[in-house]
């Protein structure tokens, strides 16, 4: 199956698009009005002009290589993640002190967390996705894009997580006779066990969210976000996985439905809260 040697993205391209096709779903009309007008002067040729393809925008991005072969957007590496420690969890360290940069969000500084920048790329948003000064409006469009696949990064709960394994990356564990790391099996594997239309999928888990999931994933801050997904990560991937010292784990088909049901709420969730935001920012 090719999608074992592709390149690492979190929840791969068909995960970050499941996340914005659920989160369109739950926009007002103001909100996708708003995003297609900033679509329309974004001149970025990454992805297509679309709702659902520029939630991939972020890792083509950050990987564009420069005239002498390096990554040109390095600085942009670390804003996917937030690497709280397993044992000894620390937002405030984890998150390089919540530093900041006094100028736009989208020029660093390069030592930030995932949390960190979905906050400071909603702010911009808000303060500028109406304004005529085209430098802010540019800045509203890098937000926008930044954010959309953020909140995607911020749910993959390897991408809150961390065991002094680069987020699961060092784990090797043996699925359909391959060899992968962990990492790659929650970003990539799981997922497309669920199918390869991003549209479908969404439709799907759509069906399955509730008035009180509504309610209740739209509750809580960015902080209380972050301390679910990590809690996901230790409790239901970390400690299973360890306990049972087998690198087979996934093989087992009692783990594989239990991984899908995982991955299934934490797209959902995504979705839902990526959503929320929006149509903060956007009213």
């Amino acid at each position: 199956m090719s999608f074992f040697c592709s390149t690492v993205f979190a929840w791969g391209d068909v995960g970050h698009e499941v996340v914005m096709a659920i989160a369109w779903q739950h926009l007002n009309q103001h909100s996708k009005a708003a995003i297609e007008s900033l679509l329309e002067k974004d001149n970025s040729t990454l992805t297509a002009k679309t709702p659902i393809a520029m939630a991939t925008w972020a890792d083509r991005y950050r990987s564009q290589k420069s005239s002498d072969g390096n990554d040109a957007y390095q600085h942009t590496h670390l804003w996917h993640f937030i690497d709280l420690n397993i044992d000894h969890p620390n937002l405030d360290k984890a998150c390089f002190h919540f530093s900041s940069n006094p100028g736009f969000a989208s020029e660093g500084p390069s030592h930030d967390c995932v949390t960190h920048k979905i906050k400071e790329f909603s702010d911009e948003l808000k303060r500028f996705y109406a304004s005529s000064n085209p430098r802010e409006q540019q800045e509203a469009i890098l937000a926008m894009k930044f954010l959309v696949h953020f909140m995607g990064d911020l749910h993959q709960p390897l991408h809150a997580s961390d065991h002094h394994d680069s987020g699961g990356n060092r784990v090797k564990i043996f699925f359909q006779q391959k060899q992968i790391n962990l990492h790659h099996f929650w970003d990539t594997t799981i997922v497309l066990s669920l199918g390869s239309d991003p549209n479908q999928i969404a439709f799907m888990l759509n069906k399955e969210i509730t008035n009180d999931n509504l309610r209740n994933w739209q509750k809580g801050t960015l902080l209380d976000w972050t301390k679910e997904s990590f809690g996901t990560a230790r409790q239901l991937i970390y400690e299973p996985l360890l306990m049972s010292h087998d690198k087979n784990f996934y093989n087992h088909q009692q783990h594989i439905i239990e991984a899908q049901r995982i991955a299934k709420i934490q797209l959902e969730e995504a979705g839902i809260r990526l959503a929320y935001l929006l149509n903060q920012d956007f009213n």
